[in-house]
């Protein structure tokens, strides 16, 4: 692995555009740090990886439907690859019926908007000091229908899952 080539975090890179992102970056000769909410899967990441003869910088645990662990894996990105580039923020979801986070926020909005903003700021003084850096934040064109709902972000009166990930993505 070539240690001055850049090292970037993909969240949400155990399966599919994150995953795809991650063995492209790869195989483009970028450094990746793999991210997941559950070690089984990120070790199956890291083995599709290495089929194709790809390894990886290393991984990181943390589920943004919780911002206390999203604040703990910042940390271990901090104390674990301080020469981090590049954050692409890539994990999201897409909720069928509404759920509530352990933080009181409604799912899609804290894992696809809370959390990456969140992390964002956490490793901001860490992108600062290895400038030039980028953060890339992965939208979706379901953006150009969404609305931001100040009265109800979190779809309190009347819940509908594509609407919720629109307004996450706008």
């Amino acid at each position: 692995m070539n240690e001055t080539a850049p090292l970037i975090l993909v969240t949400g890179s155990t399966d599919g555009i994150g995953l795809a992102t991650a063995i492209g970056l790869a195989h483009r000769g970028a450094r990746v740090v793999i991210h997941g909410r559950k070690t089984e899967r990120i070790a199956a990441a890291e083995d599709a990886l290495r089929a194709q003869g790809l390894q990886t910088a290393g991984s990181v645990l943390g589920d943004f439907a919780d911002l206390s662990s999203v604040r703990a894996m910042a940390k271990q990105v901090r104390d674990g690859f301080p020469d981090l580039h590049v954050l692409l923020n890539n994990a999201g979801v897409f909720m069928q019926q509404r759920d509530v986070s352990v933080d009181g926020h409604e799912m899609t909005w804290q894992v696809n908007h809370l959390a990456p903003t969140l992390l964002t700021m956490e490793l901001l003084p860490l992108l600062r000091k290895n400038a030039p850096s980028r953060i890339v934040n992965v939208a979706s064109i379901a953006h150009a229908r969404g609305s931001i709902e100040l009265a109800d972000p979190g779809g309190e009166r009347g819940y509908d899952g594509y609407a919720a990930y629109a307004q996450s993505k706008l």
